[in-house]
């Protein structure tokens, strides 16, 4: 989210694609949720009930735990190259301070963005992102270990190792578990207001808590600095060096899908109650979904090339360019579409509708995007981030035509 320029200026089409991918996978698991609605219709026929399972777990399967981490890197890699660029034109103090006042902006911006949709990531990728600007120039050697740490969840390992270890305890239920249900409930009512007030203090609270009990801030955390890690070496460039460590990763991630994957299957078979299973499936299945996203990333990186002339990468790449304004205009359209306060489809449409709707609601977004960019240098809330950013709102907004 944002400009990210490589170093010569130009923008760098590879990690706009991958943004752009990562947003679809995020937007399809939104759709199946009914954005953090989890009510559907009752009644439904035995095939469309079967149809419905398929396709939240295709949806579930291919993006869910993996889209908002592709997400996590590309902003890692973002910070790098930003900071880099003002670095050299005002030094490294300022370009730090700088930083801070755009995550302090970007967390706002989720806050708000949060009173009506609580799913909202921006907020946790400013709080997330805050010790990046104080390791930025920490050297990868000491950096390597600390994103070991954070992506094995190891913190999360001991809590599951304990509770396998001492089966009498009975801790109690993860917080989140009965702020959801109180959520869920009301946001089939019809009152925005009420969801409003709620969502101000309540909806935030639920949101942290589900980041802390789930472990998923490890994982986010460790992706964020990989992502910063990969800015400095450059990855994102087409070089021979740089296939090779696509590949290495590729093979390296697809050989622990391979082992992982399968453990998590069994893992959510095994005789556990309450909170040991709990820990245990969400660890096993993190896992999984961190071998998969490096599947992702690191496969995109090695199809990009083959693909950079195709129109439909030019429309991935203006995606992610705008993935800030694409981002809230999904809840801003459809939250109220599927929410009780607004149209209330929650009760009509299934999983397989939604998510079709959702596809269909791309490929014009996708269009839109590559349309609009024609004629205007940024996104609407790219625009207005970069000007407060800068504390000045005389950044041109259209392109400017050559003289």
């Amino acid at each position: 989210m944002g400009k990210v320029a490589s170093p010569d200026g130009g923008r760098i089409g590879m990690v706009d694609a991958l943004r752009g991918t990562a947003l679809i996978g995020l937007f399809l698991v939104h759709m199946d949720e009914h954005f953090e609605l989890l009510r559907y219709p009752t009644g439904a026929p035995a095939w469309l009930n079967s149809l419905n399972s398929a396709v939240h777990e295709l949806t579930f399967g291919l993006f869910a735990g993996k889209a908002y981490a592709i997400f996590a890197m590309m902003f890692g890699i973002s910070f790098t190259l930003i900071l880099q660029s003002w670095a050299r034109k005002e030094g490294d103090a300022a370009a730090r301070l700088r930083f801070l006042w755009r995550l302090a902006i970007l967390g706002a911006m989720g806050y708000v963005h949060a009173l009506l949709y609580i799913g909202d990531i921006l907020l946790v990728l400013a709080v997330l992102g805050l010790p990046l600007v104080l390791l930025y120039r920490v050297p990868d050697r000491w950096l390597l270990p600390l994103v070991v740490v954070l992506l094995a969840q190891l913190p999360s390992v001991w809590s599951a190792a304990s509770l396998l270890i001492n089966p009498e305890t009975t801790p109690t239920n993860p917080f989140h578990w009965s702020l959801y249900g109180r959520i869920f409930e009301l946001f089939t009512q019809d009152s925005w207001a009420a969801v409003f007030i709620h969502n101000l203090t309540t909806g935030q609270t639920a949101r942290y808590w589900f980041f802390v009990e789930s472990g998923r801030w490890q994982q986010m955390a460790g992706l964020l600095v990989l992502g910063m890690m990969a800015g400095r070496r450059q990855l994102y460039l087409d070089t021979p060096d740089n296939r090779r460590v696509w590949k290495r990763t590729f093979g390296l991630a697809l050989a622990g899908f391979v082992v992982l994957f399968p453990l998590s299957l069994w893992a959510k078979g095994l005789p556990l109650q309450g909170m040991a299973r709990y820990e245990v499936t969400m660890l096993t299945g993190s896992w999984a979904n961190l071998m998969q996203t490096l599947l992702w990333a690191s496969g995109f990186a090695m199809l990009y090339p083959l693909i950079t002339g195709w129109a439909f990468t030019r429309r991935l790449s203006a995606f992610g360019r705008m993935s800030l304004t694409c981002y809230l205009m999904h809840s801003i359209i459809f939250v109220p579409f599927f929410h009780g306060y607004g149209l209330g489809f929650y009760q009509h449409w299934g999983v397989a509708l939604s998510v079709g709707v959702g596809v269909l609601f791309l490929a014009w977004q996708l269009r839109f995007v590559d349309w609009w960019l024609r004629d205007h240098a940024y996104g609407p809330a790219e625009w207005f981030w970069r000007c407060t950013t800068l504390r000045r709102f005389d950044v041109p907004f259209r392109r400017v035509a050559p003289a």
